[in-house]
């Protein structure tokens, strides 16, 4: 995602919730004006949402949605890093 527009330029798999996203993105920069902030976690009854900045593409940020009954939290985390790493 493009953090300032919240535009998403590119995906694999489902399309995102916009509505979901776009609130994420402004609760991440609101946070970011007193502390760096790398990631933001969102949970609801059948998804975990999360986004996190992506080091080497300073504007852009990585958004991910996991379903619940699948997966864990950790396990989401880790590989939404994981997939964040090895784009570079």
């Amino acid at each position: 995602l493009e953090p300032s527009t919240g535009v998403c330029l590119g995906h694999v798999g489902e399309e995102l919730n916009p509505d979901i996203a776009w609130a994420m993105i402004q609760n991440l920069s609101v946070a970011a004006r007193h502390e760096r902030t790398e990631s933001n976690l969102l949970t609801t009854e059948r998804h975990f949402h999360l986004l996190c900045e992506v080091n080497q593409a300073p504007l852009a940020l990585a958004y991910a949605v996991f379903d619940r009954e699948q997966t864990s939290l950790a396990s989401a985390w880790l590989s939404l890093r994981a997939t964040i790493a090895n784009a570079s």
